[in-house]
């Protein structure tokens, strides 16, 4: 403020105090308006909005790639889901086959190699065999006595392992020769035409 106490050595008018500010390249401001800010207020507060602005565009950057990561979070997340059910799927699949391997093995224990006429009535005994160890009344029961049960009294389920040979007939009779007797036949056999 000591160059205000060159100017003031006497009084002055207006006139002449602003050609001594013009001498002395001074700048005068109305403070009143709110348009005057100091240089260093002035580069602390652009170094700031500077700093704000990179900050802004770290977030906008970061915002970006949050929004690609979560597009990429859905499609892992669907990608997730799907193999989780894949894996049920194997896991349900596995332990069907090996319920119906523990069954098959089950029932050709109970049917004791006995061999049955064709696979169709294997299957159906097969799943008749199931039912009735899933009823009510079958609990306690032993898996011999319920299949005994289920083949009592049914023919035509097993092969027979006594059957009846296929006896040779006396021989073919052609169709040039329909009305000859069978003496006649044998003897065209034997004896040639």
């Amino acid at each position: 403020m000591d160059f205000l106490k060159e100017l003031f050595t006497e009084p002055l008018t207006f006139e002449a105090f602003s050609k001594a500010c013009t001498a002395r390249k001074l700048n005068l401001v109305d403070l009143s308006t709110g348009e005057y800010v100091a240089k260093g207020k002035l580069f602390e507060v652009t170094d700031k909005n500077k700093a704000l602005e990179g900050k802004v565009a770290e977030y906008e950057r970061t915002i970006g790639e949050l929004k690609t990561a979560a597009g990429d979070a859905d499609a892992l997340k669907g990608k997730i889901a799907d193999l989780e059910k894949v894996i049920a799927d194997r896991d349900a699949a596995e332990k069907a086959a090996a319920e119906e391997a523990a069954f098959a093995e089950r029932f050709n224990t109970v049917s004791n190699g006995k061999q049955f006429i064709n696979d169709f009535t294997k299957n159906g005994m097969a799943a008749e065999f199931k039912d009735a160890l899933a009823k009510e009344e079958n609990k306690g029961k032993g898996d011999a006595e319920i299949f005994a049960a289920m083949i009592k009294d049914r023919d035509g389920i097993f092969v027979n392992p006594n059957a009846p040979q296929q006896i040779p007939g006396a021989g073919n009779f052609s169709d040039d020769h329909s009305t000859e007797t069978t003496a006649d036949y044998l003897r065209r056999q034997l004896f040639g035409k």
